[in-house]
């Protein structure tokens, strides 16, 4: 996949430290990935009918779409539906795009808490495989501005890791 190339070449010509993962998928439910344990990132988007804007996140965080609007300086935001993520990102699997938005015209913005940590684990175009790095390293090579995005929310199960990027 073009994402994971492109990104492994990124960190090995800056001599970033990364780890792989290969997805453990349940057969029986193939949505259903197993990334828990680290520090997950999920990728959603934001207003795509104004100028779309890709959000990173702690995946056992809730969006907070009035922080959300702040940010963009719009008051009406919402979520990106699966069709408009398809349009948007369609070299990616659903649930599996990068948190590197700026490959793709559309800006991040990465939550205060979640850049707090020292690595982050994220999908990168497919759900057969993830990729942990320094989280200094994803916010330089996603160009993220910081912001508050999300509020304590209820802990994320592996199966509703479909935004997990």
């Amino acid at each position: 996949m073009a994402h994971w190339r492109r990104l492994i070449d990124l960190l090995e010509t800056q001599g970033i430290p990364y780890q792989t993962h290969v997805s453990e998928r349940d057969e029986a439910d193939p949505g259903t990935d197993r990334l828990s344990g680290r520090c997950v990132a999920t990728v959603v988007i934001a207003s795509p009918e104004q100028r779309a804007a890709l959000l990173v996140t702690r995946a056992d965080r809730e969006i907070d779409l009035s922080a959300v609007g702040r940010a963009l300086r719009h008051p009406e935001v919402r979520l990106a539906s699966d069709d408009e993520l398809g349009q948007l990102f369609p070299d990616c699997e659903l649930g599996a795009m990068p948190p590197f938005g700026n490959w793709y015209g559309i800006p991040v913005f990465l939550d205060e808490q979640l850049a707090q940590e020292q690595e982050v684990t994220f999908y990168a175009g497919s759900r057969a495989r993830s990729i942990t790095l320094p989280m200094a390293a994803l916010e330089l090579f996603s160009n993220a501005r910081r912001v508050f995005l999300g509020a304590p929310g209820r802990s994320t199960t592996d199966s509703e890791l479909g935004e997990v990027a």
